[in-house]
């Protein structure tokens, strides 16, 4: 993690890793890539379809949702984070 719950991610996935952003399943004249920073806050960890929190994590608190690599919750097995505010992201490139 970064300074102050502060990840510098790529638009796609929210991956933090370039090669996996690029690899999400758009057709290739269809692709951008952003750089973002990414001010994740508070974050509830959701890994499994019917989680009690998966459509009301932001009415308890929570700043950003993460859903982990090969959880189920994603055809593509990536992982993908959710963030509410979108005051907490900068595009860096």
């Amino acid at each position: 993690m970064g300074e102050n719950g502060t990840y510098i991610m790529y638009h796609g996935t929210t991956n933090r890793d370039l090669q996996k952003a690029s690899k999400y399943p758009l057709p290739e004249h269809q692709s951008v890539v952003f750089k973002l920073k990414v001010r994740v806050g508070r974050v509830k960890k959701i890994d499994r379809q019917g989680c009690p929190l998966q459509k009301t994590w932001h009415d308890c608190s929570y700043d950003t949702t993460w859903c982990p690599p090969n959880c189920g919750m994603l055809k593509s097995g990536l992982e993908e984070d959710c963030v509410w505010d979108l005051s907490q992201i900068t595009v860096i490139e």
